[in-house]
C-alpha cells in the first residue's frame, strides 16, 4: 500500500476570534490496493475539525481534505502536533496544524441607538465585498437588546446592507448604558467588529384615550398590561388626576391596587370612574414594577358632559289618591350635601324644597303624587347642588278616573221637594269656580257655579245644594257633575224616591170668601188637572190647564148656609187629580178645607 499526504504541516497563520480560515490537504494512493482511513477526530478539536474524517481511498486515486481553523481563545501560538490518521493496513500518517487566534479590530464606526423603553429602532450596516469569493456571513451578536438576521450572503465585489434591531426591555441611566457588539467572521479568516450602544429613554404611553360620558354615570374601561418578561410580573396600580389640580371630591378613579401577569402575556385591568359635575378630567394610570422599577401607564381623559336624565319614574294614581315614590340619592362626599329642588310642568305633585343627604351616605328623597284630572301627563324633578351638580328624573305621570262619591238619596211625595247637600273636598293649589250639571230634570242645582278657596294639605270643602223635585211616583235615577279646570271633577249618584201625595192643609175659610191653594204642574208637559170638591158648601171650577213646571193659585170658595145662618165648623176636602191618560196612572193631590162663619 502507498498512501501519503500532500504535506505534513499546514499553517494557517493568524485568524481573528469568532472567524475562520479553511485549507485543503490531499492523499494520494500510488499503491496497487485501495484501502479505508480514518482521523482521530477529538484531536482536532476544539480549534481545528476535518472533513471528511473517514472514507476509502483506491488505488490510483486521491482524496481531498477540508481543515477549518476556527479558534474560541486568544492565543498567538496555537499548534497541534502528529495528528494521526490510521490506514487500514496499520500503518499511520501525522499532520502538524499551526495558527494564531487574535483579537478583532473594531471599526471606527460606531452604531448608537436610542429609543424609548420596550421601543424598537433599527439601524442598517453596509458591507462591501472586495474579494473575488462569496461571502456567506452568519454575524455573531453581542448585547441582550440587540438582534438581526442570522445569514447575509455578498456576492465578490458587491455590498449589502445589515439592518441591526435595538428592542430595549429596560430604562437605560446617564452611567449605565446598554451595549453591545456584532461580529461578521469573514472567510479568510478575519472579521469585522462594529460596538453598539443603545440608549433607553422613559417608556411612551401604552395609549391616549379620550372618553365621553355623562355626569354621574359610572364608566368602566378595560386596560390591557403586557409583561414584556418570561417571567411572572406584580404590578402595583397607580391612579392620578393631573387636572383640574384640584380634583373635584366626587370625581371617583377607582380599581384594584396590583395585577398580577403571567410571563409574556397580557392581563385586563378595569378602570371605573364617575363624575357627578361636568367638566375635563386628565388622569394618568401607571403598572409599575417595585422591584425593578419599570412601569408602562396610559393617559385617560374623561370629556363630562351635563348628566341627561338619570331615570324614567312612572307613576299611576286615580284621581284624588295619592302615591309615594322614593328616589335614592348617594352624597360621596365627606360632608353633608343640601340639594335645591325644582318641579316642572306639573301641580299635582307635592315635594320638599330642599333635601339634605349625610356624609357618604344615601338619601331617600319622597314626593307625593296626588292627580285631580284623569288622563297622561308627564313632569320632570331637578335636583341642584354646588357640590354634586344637577340630577334630572323625568316623570310619566297617569291619572285614572275617581270612583263616584257618596251617593246623595232623596225621598219625597209628588209635588213637593227635596234639598241636600253635596260635600266634596277640593285640593286645588289655586282658587277655583265649580261648575254643577245634572242630567235628569227631576234634579237641580240653584247655583251653577260654586267659587272655592285654594286647598290646604287636607283640601278645603265645597258644599252643593241640590233639589229633588220629581216628575212621577216611583224611583228616579241621576248623576251630579261638579267639576272646574283646576280642581277635576266630581261626580255624585243621586237616587230619587217618589211616593203618591200626601194630604195638605186644613186651609181655613170663612163663610162667603175665598182663599188660594197653591198647586204646581210638576209634569214636563202642560197638562189639564180636574178640580172636586167632596162638600157642597165648597165650590171650585172643574179644571186647570197649567204650564209644565208652573205654579199657580186654585180659588176655593166656602159658600156657606144658603140662608144665611149661622152653621157649625164645615169641612171638606178639594181634589186635584191628573187624568189616566197624560201619565199613565191617576194621581191625587188632597188639600183639607175648613169652613167657618164669621161668629167662629
Amino acid at each position: 500500500v502507498g498512501i501519503e499526504l500532500d504535506t505534513e504541516h499546514i499553517p494557517f497563520g493568524a485568524v481573528v476570534r469568532g472567524a475562520q480560515s479553511t485549507r485543503k490537504l490531499v492523499m494520494y494512493n500510488t499503491g496497487d490496493i485501495g484501502a479505508r482511513f480514518r482521523w482521530n477526530e477529538t484531536s482536532f478539536a476544539p480549534d481545528f475539525s476535518i472533513s471528511p474524517v473517514e472514507g476509502y481511498v483506491a488505488t490510483g486515486m486521491h482524496v481531498d481534505f477540508t481543515i477549518t481553523f476556527h479558534p474560541a481563545q486568544h492565543n498567538r501560538d496555537v499548534r497541534y502536533d502528529n495528528l494521526i490518521c490510521d490506514i487500514e493496513d496499520g500503518t499511520q500518517l501525522y499532520l502538524t496544524l499551526t495558527g494564531a487566534c487574535i483579537p478583532a479590530t473594531p471599526t471606527k464606526e460606531v452604531l448608537n441607538f436610542g429609543c424609548s423603553v420596550r421601543m424598537k429602532e433599527t439601524k442598517s450596516l453596509t458591507l462591501h465585498n472586495k474579494s473575488g469569493t462569496l461571502w456567506t456571513l452568519t454575524p455573531v451578536i453581542e448585547g441582550e437588546y440587540f438582534s438581526g438576521a442570522e445569514q447575509l450572503i455578498v456576492e465578490p465585489g458587491q455590498h449589502r446592507p445589515y439592518e441591526v434591531t435595538y428592542h430595549p426591555l429596560t430604562q437605560t441611566t446617564e452611567n449605565r448604558k446598554h451595549n453591545g457588539s456584532i461580529f461578521f467572521p469573514l472567510p479568510d479568516g478575519t472579521g469585522l467588529l462594529y460596538n453598539m450602544t443603545g440608549i433607553s429613554d422613559h417608556p411612551r404611553p401604552i395609549a391616549t384615550l379620550p372618553i365621553d360620558i355623562p355626569a354621574k354615570t359610572q364608566h368602566t374601561e378595560t386596560l390591557r398590561v403586557h409583561n414584556w418578561l418570561r417571567v411572572p410580573q406584580r404590578f402595583m396600580v397607580i391612579r392620578e388626576i393631573l387636572k383640574p389640580d384640584r380634583p373635584d371630591p366626587a370625581t371617583n378613579l377607582k380599581g384594584f391596587d396590583y395585577i398580577d401577569v403571567p410571563g409574556l402575556s397580557e392581563r385586563e385591568y378595569k378602570l371605573h370612574f364617575e363624575a357627578y359635575k361636568e367638566g375635563n378630567v386628565h388622569s394618568k394610570i401607571t403598572f409599575k414594577n417595585e422591584q425593578t422599577g419599570e412601569y408602562q401607564f396610559y393617559f385617560v381623559t374623561y370629556k363630562v358632559s351635563t348628566a341627561g336624565v338619570i331615570d324614567t319614574i312612572k307613576l299611576t294614581a286615580p284621581v284624588r289618591q295619592s302615591v309615594s315614590h322614593t328616589i335614592p340619592l348617594f352624597n360621596p362626599l365627606s360632608v353633608s350635601v343640601t340639594l335645591n329642588t325644582q318641579l316642572h310642568n306639573s301641580t299635582e305633585i307635592s315635594l320638599l324644597p330642599t333635601f339634605t343627604v349625610p356624609a357618604n351616605s344615601e338619601g331617600l328623597f319622597s314626593f307625593e303624587y296626588m292627580p285631580l284630572k284623569a288622563g297622561r301627563s308627564d313632569a320632570k324633578i331637578v335636583f341642584n347642588s354646588l357640590d354634586l351638580g344637577q340630577y334630572i328624573y323625568e316623570v310619566e305621570l297617569l291619572a285614572t278616573p275617581a270612583g263616584p262619591e257618596r251617593a246623595l238619596i232623596f225621598r219625597t211625595g209628588l209635588g213637593n221637594s227635596q234639598v241636600l247637600q253635596a260635600r266634596l273636598i277640593n285640593y286645588s293649589k289655586t282658587k277655583v269656580d265649580y261648575t254643577s250639571k245634572t242630567d235628569n230634570t227631576d234634579f237641580h242645582v240653584e247655583k251653577n257655579t260654586q267659587p272655592a278657596t285654594s286647598g290646604g294639605v287636607g283640601g278645603t270643602e265645597v258644599t252643593i245644594e241640590v233639589t229633588f223635585e220629581p216628575s212621577q211616583l216611583g224611583d228616579s235615577k241621576g248623576t251630579l257633575i261638579v267639576s272646574s279646570g283646576g280642581g277635576g271633577e266630581y261626580i255624585f249618584p243621586l237616587i230619587g224616591q217618589c211616593h203618591q201625595p200626601k194630604p195638605q192643609g186644613p186651609f181655613t175659610i170663612r163663610a162667603g170668601q175665598s182663599i188660594p191653594v197653591q198647586f204646581k204642574n210638576v209634569f214636563p208637559s202642560p197638562t189639564t188637572f180636574l178640580l172636586s170638591v167632596d162638600n157642597s158648601l165648597f165650590s171650585v171650577k172643574q179644571s186647570e190647564l197649567i204650564r209644565a213646571k208652573k205654579t199657580i193659585n186654585i180659588m176655593v170658595t166656602y159658600n156657606g148656609s144658603p140662608s144665611g145662618q149661622a152653621l157649625p165648623v164645615q169641612t171638606g176636602k178639594l181634589i186635584i187629580t191628573n187624568p189616566k191618560s197624560t201619565t199613565g196612572q191617576t194621581i191625587h193631590w188632597v188639600f183639607y178645607l175648613k169652613g167657618v162663619s164669621d161668629k167662629h
